[in-house]
């Protein structure tokens, strides 16, 4: 019997289809930046993006993919991959998951030259939760990044070029430039010691950073045991099954606001290990990664130090709105203690 393995990857969305990439060839997510645009540009190249001042090519996943094409959003990510000593991108439209998925190699599909026609960027299809994902191959993609750097002259001048061909509402532009410019700029060796890199998670359309390293995965909300009302505990949602492993999950919302945070279909489970203590965490949505500098950092204004207590360490200036930065170790603490209590 061949042997089953549990790889990570992440898992998205391209129209209405799951799509994934092995973990580790992805280099960071980013939320859809303005993009640099050329005339005549090839089919399936959603732009040039300027990357902390490597300019890296965008590929149109969906295009790409043989999707027509489609309006850009503000809700549209960037993937960052590395192959190598190469650097690339590519557009998706919704990120869902960084999950273990199954390979079994006695059953799942394996692409071969009598493929590549049908799906020719796809290097196996696997199971994840009752549906199907196809995972891509970063080589094949890059291959055709390659093809089109072959073929055009890529210069300074897209360093600072505006974008010909992004077209967006007045408001949206604004947002997708300074989503740009942020991202622009090269750190120095000693300001990226200095920053702090925050994940940006979305609760009841408010923003919190989440240090990342605390985060062991996420993924969808697709089935819970809830637990009895009659026990009190208002922030303990329910259980979840982790591959095994049975998890508390815990409504931050309840935790900051003293208020249920209605679950919807979008809704995730942030999985976080604090102080030796794993648990799921109820958010809207996971939405990005930020690197702050010291002097960006804010005190925590009045009005959210009465409603959010003491949880929050500092604030941060995100996509022109108020970022609370959480302290975890603090509202998990929290929980355990009115845990044992009861």
């Amino acid at each position: 019997m061949s042997p089953v393995r549990s790889l990570m990857h992440l898992v998205f969305k391209v129209r209405d289809t799951l799509y994934g990439f092995e973990l580790p060839y992805v280099h960071e997510v980013i939320q859809l930046p303005e993009l640099t645009c050329i005339a005549k540009m090839p089919r399936g190249i959603a732009g040039f993006l300027n990357l902390r001042e490597e300019v890296i090519c965008i590929v149109d996943m969906p295009v790409s993919l043989g999707y027509a094409p489609k309006q850009y959003s503000l809700n549209d990510y960037i993937i960052i991959l590395e192959k190598g000593d190469n650097t690339f991108g590519v557009l998706v439209s919704e990120i869902l998951d960084i999950k273990a998925i199954q390979d079994d190699l006695s059953n799942s599909y394996k692409a071969g030259q009598e493929h590549k026609n049908v799906l020719p960027l796809v290097s196996s299809i696997a199971r994840f939760d009752n549906e199907i994902v196809f995972i891509l191959d970063p080589a094949l993609i890059y291959d055709k990044v390659s093809d089109i750097y072959n073929n055009m002259q890529i210069d300074d001048a897209l360093r600072s070029s505006e974008s010909a061909e992004f077209t967006a509402s007045p408001e949206d532009l604004a947002i997708f430039r300074e989503r740009g410019q942020a991202i622009s700029k090269k750190q120095t060796e000693e300001v990226a010691k200095n920053v702090t890199p925050l994940t940006v998670i979305q609760l009841n359309q408010e923003f919190f950073g989440v240090d990342p390293e605390i985060i062991i995965e996420f993924t969808r909300i697709d089935d819970y045991t809830p637990l009895p009302a009659a026990t009190g505990l208002r922030f303990l949602l329910g259980f979840i099954n982790i591959r095994g492993e049975i998890l508390c999950l815990i409504d931050l919302w309840e935790v900051l606001k003293g208020e249920k945070m209605p679950i919807r279909e979008s809704s995730k489970i942030l999985v976080i290990g604090v102080q030796d203590i794993i648990v799921g965490i109820l958010v809207d949505d996971v939405l990005d990664v930020i690197f702050v500098l010291p002097e960006e950092f804010r005190v925590v204004p009045l009005g959210m130090q009465k409603s959010h207590a003491d949880f929050i360490k500092h604030t941060v200036v995100y996509a022109k709105d108020v970022l609370g930065v959480l302290n975890l170790s603090k509202a998990i603490e929290t929980v355990v203690h009115a845990a044992e209590g009861r």
